[in-house]
């Protein structure tokens, strides 16, 4: 699969993924939605993606484009 076709992209988490980020975020006082925008590929296959304050490293099959 091609992943740069993702960079750009609003993206959702799924929710297995998406649950640890909830978690650090009630730590920190803080509530996120469940929207990701990709800004890279890692050199590994991962998707880089940001929200809010949260950057993630996940699978392109723990996403769901928006």
């Amino acid at each position: 699969m091609r992943l740069q076709r993702y960079v750009g992209r609003i993206v959702s988490l799924k929710q297995e993924s998406f649950r640890p980020v909830v978690q650090r975020a009630h730590r920190r006082g803080m509530k996120v939605e469940n929207r990701f925008i990709v800004a890279a590929v890692h050199s590994d296959s991962k998707l880089i993606c940001y929200g809010a304050d949260f950057r993630v490293a996940v699978s392109a099959a723990e996403v769901a484009l928006l």
